[in-house]
């Protein structure tokens, strides 16, 4: 009782009176009182954080080599009017959304900057990361089931396969895709700001069967991922190059960036469900705002460390697609150049 009394906020180590009086009147557990105010602090100078600057590191190099892949790649098609690799169309429309999704990307940090991390901004950033997801699950799919049909069924796969249908596929599932996107997107947000949705979503009867439908689709979408690309790696091996094999494993090792971090984000979410749930609505009240303070840093963490791994597994493939592809040597010398020098200083060395 003494303790309640004769501790009050202005004790705290962080306390600052130009920002934090606001916090004085608020009936707040004096053990926990500091950390929280603490973690609020860092949590609202996250947009400065270290972690948000290797974003803006690592996305500047992933849409530099999706830029280089994409413009050369094209450059290629026009030299030989569009009758090139049939799978470089699906490689390519990947790299695409990814150059769009980068951009978008640096709109929601600006916005994130300039009125701090509302529902506008995390309505845009659950919808490009659920669209991008989902597009690119969706893009390794069939590129998978290309090079299987390509080497199961050689006839079919060079004489009714045409460019125009690999447009078709590309441009239609990544439609399909987005369209599912944007109503993950959303329904995300409401789970944080359900009285600025767009649509109500209690949270027993809409908000955690949402969220529990997520989980559970990405999860399973992961593992089919997984099976599909172990028995096609398992059937063709002894059927495919070297080069075509390591592909597929590098596809393999980029989609497990990509998922694995997300679905142990979502775990996560799933077990601070309840201290997620109208996360932002309760931030707009000084107290409540305080109470939260940890579970908004915990959802800064969670949110930059997802968007890392996402962008390491873009980078690792637009690099890949850039230094595989046998079209872009025979119509650059500087890559023809570069790859002899590389060459010769493996042999120098054996």
């Amino acid at each position: 009782w003494i303790l309640f009394h004769t501790m009050d906020i202005t004790s705290c180590d962080d306390y600052n009176p130009e920002e934090d009086m606001i916090y004085l009147n608020c009936s707040i557990d004096q053990e926990t009182m500091c950390w929280r105010l603490k973690d609020l602090h860092t949590a609202w100078a996250f947009g400065t954080s270290p972690m948000v600057i290797v974003i803006i590191v690592l996305s500047v190099i992933a849409l530099f080599f999706n830029l280089i892949y994409t413009i050369l790649i094209h450059i290629v098609w026009i030299r030989e009017k569009f009758k090139g690799n049939k799978r470089t169309i699906i490689v390519a429309n990947r790299s695409i959304f990814t150059i769009f999704t980068i951009s978008l990307l640096y709109t929601t940090l600006i916005l994130w900057q300039t009125s701090g991390f509302g529902y506008v901004p995390s309505s845009i950033f659950l919808t490009i990361a659920a669209c991008d997801y989902m597009v690119v699950a969706s893009n390794f799919f069939i590129v998978t089931i290309l090079m299987y049909v390509a080497v199961m069924n050689p006839i079919f796969y060079s004489t009714r396969l045409q460019f125009r249908h690999y447009i078709m596929i590309g441009w239609g599932f990544s439609a399909i895709s987005i369209i599912m996107g944007i109503i993950v997107g959303l329904g995300g947000s409401a789970l944080f700001y359900p009285s600025e949705s767009v649509f109500a979503c209690p949270v027993e009867t809409c908000q955690y069967p949402f969220a529990i439908s997520i989980v559970s689709l990405i999860f399973v979408g992961y593992l089919l991922m997984m099976i599909c690309y172990s028995l096609v790696i398992l059937r063709l091996r002894k059927r495919i190059e070297k080069l075509a094999l390591f592909s597929l494993r590098v596809s393999f090792l980029v989609i497990t960036i990509f998922f694995v971090p997300t679905i142990a984000m979502l775990v996560v979410t799933m077990i601070n469900f309840e201290n997620f749930s109208s996360l932002g609505d309760s931030s707009k009240s000084p107290c409540s705002r305080l109470e939260n303070g940890n579970v908004l840093l915990l959802c800064c963490y969670l949110v930059t460390s997802t968007a890392i791994f996402w962008l390491i597994g873009m980078t690792i493939d637009s690099i890949f697609n850039l230094v595989t592809e046998a079209k872009i040597y025979e119509h650059f010398s500087t890559f023809r150049r570069l790859k002899s020098i590389i060459e010769r200083s493996k042999l120098t060395s054996v």
